[in-house]
Formats: C-alpha cells, sequence, structure tokens
C-alpha cells in the first residue's frame, strides 16, 4: 500500500506538463514473464521472442522484493560469479524528433550486504535503421540505497533515428549485494516534464530546492537573488512559525504555506524576480543577502512548547569551490537540488540549473543540447615557450558536433574566445584551442587560437553553448609548469594531474606523485580527537623534501623546512603528536610523527588537500596540489573507520586514492591480545519443563565485529571444589562439532 500511495503522488507531481496518451512501449517491463530460464526474461533474452532485447554479466532475473508482482530484474555482485558488471536492454521503433521518458523503480542492497558500484545508470540510445548507434543519454545515480526509489529521465530522438533502446548497467560491481529494478517504463511525451526532487531530510518534506546566491549583474540593476521551497507531500504545508536564517532572515505570515507538490520564492527584490520571471506570489524582501562566495541558508521552525526556540529543519552551506557547480557563481545559473536523497547539505545533492536563471517557482526542466556531450577533457594552465596553454575538448556522443558560436574563457561571467564557424569536433574525437602568443596584438593565421591565458596561480576554464548556457566548467588551484590536467580516461567525471600532455589525442594516466595521502584516522573509536591522524607515504625509491608542504583544505599544517620522508618511509601529522606517540610506543617518535595540526578531521567526511609551494624559493604563495581525498563516513569508504576501531587505510599508494574502492579500514586482528573472560554465579535464571537439564551456553555479541573465541569452560563448583568442564570440544580442535 506505501508503494502505491509514493507512486500515485509522484506521477501526479509531474502530470502538470502534458502527456501524450501512450501505454507503456516496453514488453514484460516488470519481468514477470521468464525467458529460457527462470533467470531469463522474456523479451529481455536475444531470441525470446526476437532480437530486441538482451541481459549480459550478472544480470538475473530474481524474486527476492519485487516492487510489484512476484519478479523484477537485478545486477548482481562477484559473488554471482558471473563477471565484474551486466546489464539488461531492450529496444522498440522510435519516431523521429519524439520526446522519449525512460523510467524504473530501483532498490540496492545495504548494510553488511551493501552493493557498490564503480558506474551504474540508465542510457537511452538511439539508432539508425542500419543498427548504427547514433547518440546515447546516460542518467548516472548512486543514491540508491535499500528502499524504492523512482529514477527517470527524458531524451529527444534525433531527425535520423529509427530504434530507440533503453539501457540498465552496472560496471566494476564489488562483491556483495545487487541492484534490482521493477516497472521499468518507455513512453512518449509532448514536451519536457519538470523534475521534481524528492525530501532530503527525515525532519520535513519540504526541501530547498533552488537558490540563486549569485545572479550576474544586469543594465536594469535588477537583483534576482532567491531561495525556493517546494512541498514533496500531497498535503499542504503550513509555514506559520518558520523562517529562514542563515546568511538571510525572513519569517513567514501565518497565512504563507506550501501547496501539494507546490513552490514558493522568496527573494531578496520579490517585484524584480516578478516581472524578469513573470511569477506571481514572490516573498520577501529577506534581511541580508546572499554571499556570493560561500554562505548558508537554513528553514527554522519554532517548538511549540517554547515558542522563543526554534529547531532547525534544513541546512544548506553552500560554497563557489568545487565540488559545488561553477555554473551558479556569476554565470547566470542557479543552484538545483537534483540528487535530494544525499541530504540538502551535501554537495552531491547539487547541480547547476538547465536553464539560464533557473527556475523559480516551479520545476526543473531537463534540457535538450547537442552540447551537452562535449565536455573540457584536457587543459595545460602553466607553461613557457615554446610551450603554450591549451584548452582540448572532447565529444563523448557517436555524432559529429558544430561548435560554430560557442565560447571559451577563463571566468564563468565573461566570454573571451568565439569559437570560429565550421569548427566540427567528430564523434568521440577532439578540438584543441591553443594560447594566443601574441595575444595583445592581432591573432596570428589560423583558427584554434584563443586570445587570453590561463592563469597558473589558478582560476577558471569555462565552456559555453552558443546561447550562453554554461555547458562545462572547471575551477582549478596553482599548476605546476609543464603539468598537464585532465579526465582519465577520457570523458571521465574528474579532473586529476596527467603522465604528460596530450593535446588532441587520448589522455595519458593519471599522474600520481611519490607521496601521497595513505591513512586516515578521522573518528577513533576512542571519540578522542586527540587519537586524529593523517600518515603520508612516500611510495618512490628517494628521499623527499616536504619541508614547507602544508595542508590547504580539511586541516590546517605547515611541515617544517628540512622534513624529508625517506625512501618508502612514511610522516605521520598529528592533532596532537605527544598524546599519539604515547599510544603507539616503539613506533611511533619524533622522527616519525609531527604535529599538531589545527582544526579536527570531520567525523562525517571532507576534503583533505596536501600542497607544496610552486617555487621552492618562495615557501608561502603558489600551493600546488600534491594529493587530495575527499572520504566519508561510512558506506563505500568503510564502515569500521568510523568509530569501529579501524583508520582508512590506502589499499595501494600507486592507485587513484579520489576512489573510495582504493581505500579499506585498517586490519585491526593482528593488534590485539588475548584476554581471559571469567565469571562466576549461582545459575537462578529460567525454569525447564520436567526437570530437563539445563545445557547449552550461548556466547554472543552485542554489536557486529569480529570475535575469536578459545578454551571454554562452564564448571559447577561445589564448595570448593571444581568440577569437571561441561563443554565438549572446548577447544575447537575437532571441528564445529557440539557447537
Amino acid at each position: 500500500m506505501m508503494k502505491h500511495i509514493v507512486w500515485v503522488g509522484v506521477f501526479l507531481a509531474m502530470a502538470a506538463s502534458p502527456v501524450l496518451a501512450q501505454s507503456n512501449l516496453l514488453r514484460n517491463a516488470s519481468f514477470e514473464t521468464a525467458g529460457s530460464n527462470a533467470e531469463n526474461a522474456y523479451h529481455w533474452e536475444l531470441g525470446y521472442p526476437d532480437q530486441d532485447g538482451a541481459k549480459w554479466g550478472s544480470a538475473a532475473r530474481v524474486d527476492w522484493r519485487p516492487f510489484s508482482g512476484s519478479w523484477m530484474g537485478s545486477i548482481r555482485g562477484t559473488w554471482a560469479e558471473a563477471g565484474n558488471d551486466g546489464g539488461w536492454w531492450q529496444q522498440t521503433t522510435a519516431t523521429p524528433g519524439q520526446r522519449y521518458r525512460f523510467t524504473a523503480w530501483f532498490w540496492a542492497d545495504g548494510e553488511e550486504n551493501k552493493w557498490t558500484a564503480a558506474d551504474q545508470g540508465m542510457k537511452l540510445e538511439f539508432f539508425t535503421a542500419a543498427d548504427q548507434l547514433i547518440v546515447e543519454h546516460v542518467y548516472r545515480f548512486f543514491d540508491v540505497g535499500p528502499h524504492w526509489v523512482r529514477k527517470a529521465f527524458e531524451a529527444t530522438a534525433p531527425t535520423n533515428a529509427a530504434v530507440v533502446r533503453v539501457v540498465v548497467f552496472a560496471s566494476d560491481v564489488g562483491g556483495s549485494g545487487a541492484l534490482q529494478f521493477d516497472d521499468l517504463e518507455l513512453i512518449e511525451v509532448e514536451e519536457s516534464v519538470g523534475i521534481l526532487p524528492g525530501p532530503s531530510s527525515r525532519s520535513t518534506g519540504v526541501v530547498i530546492s533552488e537558490i540563486m546566491y549569485n545572479p550576474p549583474d544586469r543594465p536594469d540593476g535588477k537583483d534576482l537573488e532567491f531561495v525556493e521551497l517546494h512541498n514533496t507531500t500531497p498535503f499542504t504545508y503550513r509555514l506559520a512559525g518558520h523562517r529562514l536564517s542563515g546568511s538571510i532572515a525572513y519569517e513567514f505570515a501565518e497565512s504563507d504555506a506550501l501547496e501539494p507538490f507546490g513552490f514558493l520564492v522568496v527573494a531578496k527584490e520579490p517585484a524584480s524576480v516578478e516581472s524578469v520571471y513573470g511569477i506571481s506570489a514572490v516573498l520577501g524582501p529577506y534581511e541580508e543577502r546572499l554571499p556570493n562566495s560561500s554562505g548558508r541558508v537554513r528553514l527554522r521552525k519554532s517548538q511549540a512548547k517554547n515558542p522563543q526556540s526554534d529547531a532547525f529543519l534544513l541546512e544548506v552551506n553552500y560554497s563557489d569551490q568545487p565540488p559545488w557547480p561553477l555554473a551558479a557563481d556569476g554565470g547566470g545559473h542557479s543552484l538545483v537540488l537534483a540528487r535530494a536523497s544525499y541530504g540538502e547539505d551535501d554537495p552531491r545533492a547539487w547541480s547547476a540549473s538547465a536553464a539560464l536563471g533557473g527556475s523559480p517557482g516551479g520545476p526543473e526542466i531537463p534540457a535538450e543540447s547537442v552540447y551537452t556531450s562535449v565536455v573540457i577533457n584536457e587543459f595545460m594552465a602553466h607553461t613557457d615557450p615554446p610551450d603554450y596553454d591549451f584548452i582540448e575538448l572532447y565529444n563523448t556522443s557517436a555524432q559529429a558536433i558544430d561548435l560554430s558560436g560557442c565560447t571559451l574563457s577563463d571566468t564563468v561571467n565573461t566570454n573571451k574566445f568565439v569559437i570560429p564557424e565550421g569548427t566540427i569536433i567528430p564523434a568521440h574525437g577532439f578540438v584543441v584551442f591553443y594560447e594566443d602568443p601574441d595575444r595583445n596584438g592581432e591573432p596570428p593565421p589560423g583558427t584554434t587560437n584563443f586570445h587570453f591565458g590561463l592563469s597558473s596561480k589558478g582560476e577558471d576554464v569555462v565552456f559555453r553553448a552558443p546561447d550562453g548556457t554554461v555547458v562545462d566548467a572547471y575551477r582549478f588551484e596553482a599548476q605546476e609548469n609543464g603539468v598537464a590536467m585532465g579526465r582519465y580516461p577520457d570523458g571521465a567525471n574528474q579532473f586529476h594531474e596527467l603522465l604528460e600532455p596530450t593535446p588532441g589525442a587520448i589522455n595519458a594516466a593519471l599522474w600520481i606523485r611519490s607521496v601521497v595521502i595513505n591513512e586516515i584516522m578521522f573518528n577513533p573509536i576512542s571519540r578522542d580527537d586527540n587519537d586524529q591522524y593523517v600518515e603520508l607515504h612516500n611510495w618512490s625509491g628517494s628521499s623527499v623534501d616536504v619541508g614547507n608542504w602544508r595542508f590547504v583544505d580539511g586541516i590546517s599544517f605547515t611541515i617544517p623546512a628540512g622534513t624529508t620522508i625517506p625512501a618508502g618511509g612514511y610522516l605521520v601529522v598529528a592533532k596532537n603528536a605527544v598524546h599519539l606517540m604515547s599510544n603507539y610506543p616503539g613506533v611511533l617518535n619524533s622522527g616519525n610523527t609531527i604535529g599538531d595540526f589545527g582544526g579536527n578531521l570531520s567525523r562525517s567526511g571532507e576534503r583533505i588537500a596536501l600542497a607544496k609551494p610552486d617555487n621552492p624559493n618562495l615557501p608561502d604563495q603558489d600551493f600546488v596540489i600534491v594529493d587530495e581525498v575527499t572520504y566519508v563516513d561510512g558506506g563505500r569508504w568503510g564502515e569500521w573507520a568510523n568509530s569501529g576501531g579501524s583508520s582508512l587505510e590506502l589499499i595501494d599508494p600507486r592507485s587513484d586514492n579520489r576512489l573510495a574502492a582504493n581505500w579499506a579500514n585498517s586490519d585491526e586482528s593482528e593488534k590485539s591480545e588475548w584476554a581471559t573472560i571469567e565469571y562466576a554465579g549461582v545459575l537462578d535464571h529460567g525454569m525447564l519443563p520436567a526437570e530437563t537439564a539445563i545445557d547449552e551456553l550461548h556466547v554472543v555479541m552485542l554489536r557486529r565485529g569480529e570475535v575469536l573465541v578459545d578454551d571454554v569452560e562452564v564448571r559447577l563448583v561445589d564448595g570448593e571444589i571444581e568440577q569437571e568442564n561441561r563443554v565438549e570440544n572446548s577447544t575447537f580442535e575437532t571441528g564445529l562439532g557440539g557447537w
């Protein structure tokens, strides 16, 4: 019943935009009908009954916990011994120019059987009549857990499309659990349907759904700064007693309310927002203003028993620094709550709005642009002749794209270079633009020179569509001379230093520096911050001078001048060095442990960044990131490191330590000592019928973990005489007999 209620609520909320009266284009969408065997599904298996569907790898039809009916689809972990990836696809005839919406319900195992995957999501692929891929649209998500959630996205068929294919996929899966899905749907829609976020907190069904904190300056002087609230429930939400606080201050009136699935905008200049966006009933003005760098928005509610105090319902601490979307920092876009299940204060929950100006007072409308397939793929910002700065674009799609009129810039609020007419980026290909060596004069012949320089001290690199929409943007810090930053492999989500520059070609592998953040104790079992530390490791064959290196994010500490880490050696940076050395006598000493660092390691996760001066002769400026880690408490980052007695340890120092899969809980099993636990007392609890003997011993744990047990004894004490041990096989020498 609860699943049915949730489904109806979401459907009604999205039905505000026109939808064609179409039935589901997918067949056997709930996997109820088997194919050649129980693990295969009819219409999802080649040859059953046609060639329009299939599965691969670890995919299987299962009956574990279907959302509806008796069966569902799944992609299983490596425990299934069917490889480390898998998926399902089904295709049908496409109508050129038609817009399609692909929807499915998802569940992922959690807790002890937690599902993990390096990549997972849904695809809409369009093919020609000759079965050639034209373009694929990918919707990735990593916020699915042990509860059913609905995922949906849309795409429009190209003019030469003959076939549309839906795909559910996962790759590099972990050893446990499964991704499960049911009630897949492919329908035709007349126009883009607004995407409504779900709840971001258990405290309330209201969300802070959009923030315009740095709107561009306008010739008419109107200030379009605003905050938007959204009601995710099918019930009217009264705002009496609520207020916004943090960087701004606003108290709602007794009559203010959010209608079911409704939106409410609060602005710095309500009349300006109403006139520019053509909406009404904008509240405000609020006091103060949203900072353009970083700020806070809170929704608070007064307590019924104590009206003088109120409670936090929601809190967003936004920033203009990565991983927060750069396009919202004066680029004309707003922040929109795109993945609410991360929680409203997690930057992963937010995206830049699809449209310039955002969508105050209504849902986010998905963008449909060919340019979204083009990404900034590589750049170099610190060069000396004969090398020059460059920006490389990469086309992730299977069709060539005309970039005429698109722009490049080193700042998010100004277009500095217009890409010339006739510039075509081939399918899965590259286009490179170099710095004009004489950018103060006339541009030299050729069409691939931009007339500005990228700052070696750090700034932005921005790619816009002809209409001004920010397609891709990246804010970088100080760069080392001759080192390129790029995505690996091409088109990947993150930027990293590369082994060598490769403009116009496949990117080189990641450059992993010889000194890495190797271990993090962020939440010790003692709950004492004095036990926190960060360990550095030099995996190279030569000693490394780390003097004047410093932590520039997460914690603050400058390593003393003259400090070196020997080849294969370690250096521990402690919250309280003297205290930590007393915890590990004989292991830590003043030669390998330094401190005390400022601040604390967040127990909920944060970014830690280690940097070095670009010029050793200028030790206090232009710090180049040597290594960085953004860890999270639990989940894919290891449960036992979160106050369970373990630390986070890097599995291989030569791996990309930004990825959770390359970290593990420290192994504490060899660090414990045997302890004798003994208890004596009168056996006076419980009663068995007919004088049946009490002959069972239960050894239990009060929480999850691992305990070794040996030499178990139960003896009756008669006066001062102990009788023989009543536990057979008490030393487990004969296996588990008797246990």
